[in-house]
C-alpha cells in the first residue's frame, strides 16, 4: 500500500543507530533511582519498561551529548525528562478531574509555588526543580513549565470535547499541531541540545524559527503515526484521527466507534505531509549555510526522536496499519535478560499501575472507610437512642 511506501522513504532519511550498551546502562541507573528510598515509585513492570524506553529515547536524541558530556546527560537530562514523562503519561492515560488537578500541581512546582509532596512524582518534581534552579537553566526550566501547562490544557480540552461530542474543526487541527510542538517535548529537546552545544536560543531569525517548527511538526506527526493503533481505541489527541474527523465531518463519539483500519487514508495523508515538511527543511538548510550549527543540533534530536518512534516497543500493536509496528513476542523477557537479570523481580504481565493509579485507589479506600465510619456512627447513635428509650 502507498502508506508503506511513504513510511519506508521517510525511515530511510531519518533512521539513526542506537548505542544499546549506553541505553542499557542508563536504564539500570534510572530504574534503581526511581524505586529507591528517595522517590519510591512502584517496583513493577510499568516502571521498568518506562525506564528502558526512556533511556533508548534520550540516548538516540542526545547521542553527541552522551559521548562528550555524559555527566550533564545523566545528572540533568535523564531526571528532568523522566519526571515530566512519568507525570504526563500517567495523567494523559486517565483524562479525569484527578489527573487534571495532578497536572496543575506540577505546574505550581515549576512556578516556584509551594506544593506538599504527597506522592513520588511531587518529590521528583521538587528534586528536578532544585537541580535546574541556577539561572543558566532558565530556558530549560521555562520549557518544562510550558510543557506542563500545555499538557494540562490538552487534557482538559480532550475531556471537554469528548463529553460535548463536538465536531473536529479546522481551527482544532491547526491549534493541535501548534500545541503538539510543546506537548511532544520536541521544543524542550531542541532547547536542551542548544544548551549543550552552546547555541543561543534564536527567536529573531525567520528561517531558523521555521526550521525548528518544521522539525517539531515532523516529530509530532511521526509520533502520531507510531501511536495510531493504541490511540484509535480511546480517541486521544492524534493528528491522524482529527484529520479524518475534519475531512469527513465526524464527531468524537463517531470517531471512537471506528476500527483502526478506517484511518488508513488519513495515515497516508499524514505520511505525505511529513515528506513535504522534510523537503521544506532541506530547502531551508541548503539556502542558509551560515546557520548549519543550529540546523545540525535540531537534526540530531529530530532523527533520534523519529528513530525511537520506529523501534520503541510501546508502539507495537498486532493491528497497527504498518507491519513495522506489529507486536513481537517475548519483548519484555529479552529486555529484562539483557539489563536486569542479576536482580530480576517476578512482575506479573499486568503489573502496569502508575503512581496516579495508587492515588486514585487510595482515594477510593479513604472514601469507602469514611462511608463505613459514618454508617458505624449512625448505628451507634441508633443503638444509644434505643437503649435510653
Amino acid at each position: 500500500m502507498q502508506a508503506q511506501v511513504n513510511f519506508n522513504q521517510i525511515k530511510s532519511s531519518i533512521f539513526v543507530p542506537l548505542d544499546k550498551k549506553k541505553s542499557d546502562q542508563h536504564c539500570s541507573l534510572l530504574f534503581s533511582n526511581l524505586i529507591g528510598t528517595a522517590l519510591q515509585f512502584r517496583d513493577n513492570k510499568y516502571t521498568y519498561c518506562g525506564s528502558y524506553d526512556l533511556s533508548q529515547w534520550l540516548v538516540l536524541c542526545f547521542n553527541t551529548m552522551v559521548k562528550q558530556d555524559e555527566k550533564l546527560f545523566a545528572d540533568i537530562v535523564i531526571p528532568l525528562v523522566a519526571y515530566i514523562s512519568i507525570v504526563d503519561d500517567a495523567c494523559d492515560e486517565k483524562i479525569t478531574d484527578i489527573s487534571i488537578e495532578e497536572m496543575k500541581s506540577h505546574c505550581m512546582i515549576f512556578r516556584g509555588e509551594s506544593v506538599q509532596a504527597t506522592n513520588p512524582a511531587h518529590k521528583m518534581g521538587k528534586l528536578v526543580y532544585n537541580l535546574i534552579k541556577d539561572s543558566r537553566f532558565d530556558g530549560i526550566r521555562g520549557k518544562i513549565l510550558e510543557f506542563l501547562t500545555v499538557g494540562t490544557n490538552l487534557i482538559e480540552k480532550a475531556k471537554n470535547e469528548c463529553e460535548n461530542n463536538g465536531l473536529v474543526s479546522e481551527e482544532t487541527l491547526l491549534a493541535f499541531l501548534k500545541e503538539r510542538r510543546v506537548d511532544s517535548m520536541s521544543s524542550l529537546f531542541f532547547t536542551i541540545n542548544n544548551f549543550f552545544n552552546d547555541i543561543p536560543e534564536i527567536d529573531t531569525c525567520d528561517h531558523v524559527i521555521e526550521y525548528n517548527h518544521l522539525a517539531c511538526d515532523i516529530i509530532s506527526l511521526f509520533n502520531d503515526v507510531a501511536s495510531i493503533a493504541k490511540d484509535a481505541k480511546k480517541v486521544v489527541n492524534n493528528y491522524i484521527i482529527l484529520n479524518k474527523g475534519l475531512k469527513e465531518g465526524m464527531s468524537y463519539s463517531q470517531l471512537k466507534q471506528l476500527p483502526v483500519e478506517a484511518f488508513d487514508s488519513s495515515l497516508n495523508e499524514v505520511l505525505e505531509l511529513i515528506k513535504e515538511k522534510l523537503q521544506q527543511m532541506e530547502t531551508i538548510k541548503s539556502s542558509n549555510p551560515d546557520n548549519s550549527k543550529q540546523f545540525e543540533s535540531i537534526d540530531e534530536v529530530m532523527k533520534g526522536y523519529c528513530t525511537w518512534c520506529i523501534i520503541s516497543k510501546r508502539f507495537q500493536h498486532s493491528n497497527h496499519l504498518l507491519p513495522e509496528y506489529h507486536s513481537k513476542k517475548s519483548v519484555l523477557k529479552a529486555m529484562i535478560e539483557t539489563v536486569l537479570m542479576p536482580f530480576l523481580k517476578p512482575w506479573s504481565d499486568n503489573d502496569m499501575l502508575t503512581y496516579l493509579d495508587d492515588i486514585e485507589n487510595s482515594m477510593k479506600k479513604s472514601s469507602f472507610s469514611s462511608i463505613l465510619d459514618s454508617f458505624a456512627y449512625s448505628i451507634g447513635k441508633f443503638c444509644s437512642f434505643s437503649i435510653t428509650n
